[in-house]
This record gives C-alpha cells, sequence and structure tokens, in this order.
C-alpha cells in the first residue's frame, strides 16, 4: 500500500476573479486602492498556498492594475503576497509584468524594482518580437525625463545588454523607440 500524498491544485474562485477584474477594469471608474483590492480578496477567503495556481487567463485583472495610474506599491505588493505566481506570468505574446507596467505613464523606479524583485529574470526576458523591457521604457512619452533615467540607470545596472537587442520584424533597438515615441 502506498502512502504517497497527492496534493490537488486549486485555482481562485471564478467569482473571485471575475470581481477583481470589474473592480481593476479601466472603465470601471473605481478609485483603486490596497484597501479595498483586500476587502474583495478577503471576501472571497482566498490565501495563497504552494497548492493554489492562478492561470494566465485569470491575469488579466493584474494587466489592467499594472497599467493602472492608480498603481502603488501597496496595491502591487498585495497582489503579489495573495498571488506570487503571478509575477512569472506572461501574456500570449510573452509580455512579461515588466514590460506591462514601463507603458504605464505613473510608473516609478520603486514599482519596477518590486516587479525584478519578485522575478529577477524577468529582465532578462522578450516578447515575440524581441521587445525587452527597455525598448517598452523607451516608447513610454508620458514619463518625465528623471523618472525615466532612473528607471533606465536600474535595467542597465541588471542587463547591460539589453541595449544592443533589436526587435525581430523591423530590427529596432530601444534607442529608435525612443525617437519614433518622442521619447526622452
Amino acid at each position: 500500500m502506498s502512502t504517497a500524498k497527492t496534493t490537488a491544485i486549486s485555482f481562485p474562485p471564478e467569482g473571485l476573479i471575475k470581481e477583481l477584474e470589474g473592480y481593476c477594469r479601466p472603465s470601471s471608474g473605481r478609485e483603486k486602492t490596497e484597501e479595498e483590492l483586500k476587502n474583495i480578496i478577503h471576501h472571497w477567503g482566498w490565501s495563497w498556498s504552494p497548492t493554489k495556481k492562478l492561470e494566465p487567463a485569470n491575469l488579466l485583472f493584474f494587466h489592467w492594475l499594472l497599467l493602472s495610474d492608480q498603481l502603488t506599491e501597496g496595491i502591487l505588493n498585495t497582489v503579489l503576497h495573495f498571488f506570487p505566481e503571478a509575477a512569472r506570468l506572461t501574456s500570449a505574446s510573452k509580455k512579461t509584468n515588466l514590460h506591462i507596467i514601463l507603458r504605464n505613464k505613473a510608473v516609478t523606479l520603486d514599482l519596477v524594482k518590486i516587479l525584478v524583485n519578485a522575478w529577477p529574470e524577468c529582465i532578462f526576458c522578450k516578447d515575440d518580437d524581441d521587445l525587452t523591457a527597455l525598448h517598452c521604457l523607451c516608447a513610454n512619452p508620458h514619463l518625465n525625463a528623471s523618472d525615466k533615467m532612473e528607471i533606465l540607470e536600474f535595467l542597465l545596472q541588471k542587463n547591460k545588454g539589453m541595449v544592443e537587442i533589436s526587435t525581430r520584424e523591423k530590427g529596432f533597438l530601444p534607442i529608435h523607440f525612443a525617437a519614433i515615441h518622442h521619447s526622452t
């Protein structure tokens, strides 16, 4: 008789994901706060354990948060606390959360550091067209020059080689993205 245990994988309740999507949807008009996010998660009784998983299809709410100008360190840390595997999931086109957050007009160095600390390898990831996080930063015309330079210096400390990676389709380097998007 075998004594090996099998551990069942559990997924978040569909209602939790739907409520998170409704709350985080850009068109919801709702203010995004760490407290409200925790209330939604606690209402559904969700707590993380290694046997609980988040499917990539359930990440839409997280990507909307990463693009929200209301994103705070507290909100980001809350999602990663309750859904730690979210740090490593990528979109269908292989965009990491770092790619996504660097398109946010309100991105800060501290937000970038939280994502990189949660999954250090994301700094080396390229999407389906070989876009790196640096391409995304250079394509963001909304950041002021000093914030962009802080993030740029941090990214290059982690991976200097990303300045030489060109896109697959048109061969654009990050500097080309900066010029195209009139980015500083």
